[in-house]
């Protein structure tokens, strides 16, 4: 298809995914272990969330979504190192798709924002245009990935953390 048949960037559902093993670095090293921290981090337009499986939604402007899913043997450096891979690592396109525009970390943008609106006098503020937010993070357990799929058919959870500490790490 053509650049003008297709959408300006890719919805949450068809972007770019990125898979992230915290601590793990471009080199070629012996591995010791599995990682204890799972990320995969998708860009998007906006995304939204059904969190009570009935009319519960949760959604995001343009951002980041990340899933994560913790491995036996998690410790709190491993949590921290992912999150802050997810917010200081260039995910974040601001353009675009095609127009030669550089993601960014979060973090980044972020901070451009906040900038921006301090230089705002008081009486804009007051006359409500105050926009909300123009990016946003949506982290979303996943236990799916430390899953191994044995044949065709069944789904094998090794190495993952109980539900409960999970849910610990999670919140933490």
């Amino acid at each position: 298809p053509s650049k003008e048949g297709m959408a300006s960037e890719p919805v949450c559902g068809l972007a770019p995914w990125i898979c992230l093993h915290p601590g793990q670095t471009g080199r070629k090293k012996k591995e010791v272990g599995s990682p204890k921290v799972r990320l995969v981090v998708q860009r998007c337009n906006e995304a939204s969330l059904l969190i009570d499986n009935d009319k519960q939604w949760e959604s995001i402007p343009r951002g980041v979504v990340a899933y994560v899913s913790f491995g036996s043997g998690c410790e709190m450096a491993s949590v921290k190192l992912a999150a802050k891979a997810v917010v200081s690592a260039p995910f974040l396109s601001l353009g675009v798709w095609g127009d030669g525009s550089h993601p960014e970390a979060i973090t980044s943008i972020a901070k451009r924002e906040l900038e921006k609106r301090r230089s705002r006098s008081c009486e804009t503020s007051k006359q409500g245009e105050n926009a909300g937010p123009s990016i946003g993070l949506m982290i979303i357990p996943q236990a799916a990935l430390f899953c191994k799929l044995r044949g065709s058919k069944e789904l094998r959870y090794h190495k993952q953390l109980d539900r409960a500490e999970a849910q610990r790490w999670y919140y933490s």
